[in-house]
Order: C-alpha cells, then structure tokens, then sequence
C-alpha cells in the first residue's frame, strides 16, 4: 500500500489472487477459525491494564470480539462504516488492539492515527467519512496526568464540533468486564453471531487506514484490504521468516498504530504466538 500527496491514498492492487487451498479466506476467518491446530487456550496478546499483567488467549479474544461486535451493532455501527480508534497518550495498548480485533471481524473500516494533534485528526475523521471514535478515555480520567486531560477534552470538543460521538472502551463498552466474563475457549463455530461475523469481508475489503509519521512532509493516510495483511502472512510463511531460528516465536509491539505493529498483530494470529504489547511511552 502507498500514501499521496493528498488527503487519502489509493492501496497498490496486486496481480496475484490468494490461494484457493488458504484455509483463511478474510480477516475474520482468520480470527475467528483460526489456523489447524491453532490452540484455543494458547496466548494470543500479552500486556497491561492499569497496572495488571494480562494474557488474553485466542478463545477469550474470540468470545470478546463476538461481545464486542454486538455492542457495535448496538450503536449502529455497521459493516462498511469507518471508524476511528484512537489510543490516547499513557493508556494501554492491549485494548486497543482487541478493539481493533472485534472492528476488523465486524467489517468496520479502522482509522488507526499515529498520533493524535487536534487539526489533523479532524482532518482525516473528514477525509475518511469516520462515523465515531473509540477510545479509552475512562484511563486517561482515571490515572492521566493534568496534561494527558486536557488533550482529551480538546479532542472531544473537536469531536463535538464534527458531531462524532466518541465511544470508551470501559465506560461505554465495558471491554474489561467482557475480557473478564469471556469464555475460555472461545464461541462454538456454529454460533450464529460469529457465522455472521465470517460473512462480513472478504479479501479486498478495504479494512484499514494508518497514518505515516509525516517526517517527509504532512503526513498522509495510508489504505489497506484484508488481501494485503493475508498476503503478507503467506510471505513470510514461504520465506521461512516464522520458523524459530529466524523471527518465529513470540513477538514484541512497540507502537500498534504503526505498520510493523499490526504486521505483528496478524504473524501472532496466524503463527498462534503470543505478542507482547509496550506502551510506547
């Protein structure tokens, strides 16, 4: 994919369609299926939460992005639609990134800003069509500093300017108590929530918008479909990079809105090895 000069970017389309015999058609197959012999039980996410050490295995990430997808829908948040999920300065990365998860496999589009300075995130919520913003603004009230506070109160008036309701990921979704109350392993394939979930999306389903870092110039957004990230599992795959002697094993994120990062997210997925997420701060 390749950012422009211009507010949004067209995503470089490849010549080469997946393979027919992949196991994992979309995003959500991935997520939601998994790979063979994938354990339901095996950590899937390392982080923190406040001061909580937390391991989320792959059947509790599961049952939360099906808790997780209904609340959306709840909210008339539907597939097709842009959503802008923002992790605001010294809050956890964990629950973004299964966040990100329970969007993706609901077939929401995901704006994954970089950073988040009031006049080019309005910008690009504009540019992209966002219909909300999700956040943990709950953490920020709770252990933020003065400073972190008054960022996010900017940023909210600049939401309510744009009429964009902003969502917290604890106070209005509950997605602690739903990591809490999870089950183990995972909801029954047959469940009719996750069938739906496995209709929402297919490989060129445009699924994500990064933006780059601005060191050349304005920054830029960047396009993704599900194609790209499944693509790039097969890689590294066939190249050899997953076995345990090269760059297989479990993972560390450093900063998850970046492109290494969700790499990272989709090679814990597909490999079924954890990925230890650090606050970039």
């Amino acid at each position: 994919m390749n950012g422009i000069a211009g507010p949004t970017a067209k995503f470089i389309e490849s010549a080469l369609a997946l393979p027919e015999c992949l196991d994992c058609q979309s995003l959500s197959e991935l997520l939601l299926l998994g790979r063979p012999g994938c354990d339901p039980g095996a950590a899937a996410l390392l982080g923190t939460i406040g001061e909580r050490q937390v391991s989320i295995g792959l059947g509790v990430l599961r049952s939360v992005i099906v808790s997780l997808a209904d609340a959306l829908t709840e909210r008339d948040l539907r597939p097709g639609d842009t959503v802008c999920l923002i992790r605001l300065p010294r809050t956890t990365e964990l629950m973004v990134a299964v966040a990100y998860a329970a969007l993706t496999a609901a077939g929401i589009r995901v704006l994954l800003p970089m950073y988040s300075e009031p006049q080019a995130l309005r910008q690009w919520l504009v540019a992209t069509h966002a219909r909300a913003v999700l956040w943990n603004a709950r953490e920020v009230h709770i252990g933020g500093c003065e400073t972190d506070r008054l960022r996010q109160q900017r940023l909210e008036r600049h939401l309510q300017d744009l009429g964009l309701p902003a969502l917290c990921l604890e106070g209005d979704l509950g997605l602690s108590r739903k990591l809490c109350d999870a089950a183990p392993g995972g909801p029954s394939p047959n469940d009719p929530r996750l069938q739906c979930l496995l209709a929402n999306g297919g490989p060129e389903t445009e699924c994500l918008i990064l933006t780059t870092a601005g060191t050349s110039g304005n920054s830029k957004l960047v396009r993704y479909c599900q194609s790209a990230f499944l693509r790039s599992c097969l890689s590294w795959e066939a190249a050899g990079l997953y076995q345990p002697e090269r760059l297989g094993g479990r993972g560390l994120c450093l900063l998850f809105s970046h492109s290494m990062g969700i790499r990272a997210f989709w090679n814990a997925i597909w490999t079924g090895q954890a990925l230890c997420m650090i606050p970039p701060e």
